[in-house]
């Protein structure tokens, strides 16, 4: 992630936003743990572990952002598979 910063002078998120997302149109789409946990209409986990079903704290995974800390909704998803589609 350190990379990103000295060769473009953005972050890696800021990067991924204006290079991949806007672009392709995924609006919907998240690049760090702290936007996933300000966004009104995400998905939780839960676990039963110990008892009744109940939601659990997201993980703050955004040293690991590269490695697969994107959030996106199905819709972006779409988007993504079917500009990745015409390069493959």
């Amino acid at each position: 992630m350190r990379s990103f910063p000295k060769v473009t002078g953005k972050s890696w998120a800021d990067n991924i936003r204006e290079n991949i997302f806007k672009p392709v149109g995924m609006n919907s789409s998240l690049a760090t743990s702290d936007e996933i946990a300000k966004a009104a209409n995400r998905a939780t986990a839960h676990t039963t572990l110990g008892g009744p079903v109940k939601k659990i704290a997201y993980g703050h995974l955004d040293g690991l952002s590269p490695a697969g800390a994107i959030s996106s909704s199905a819709a972006d998803m779409a988007r993504w598979v079917n500009y990745a589609s015409r390069y493959w």
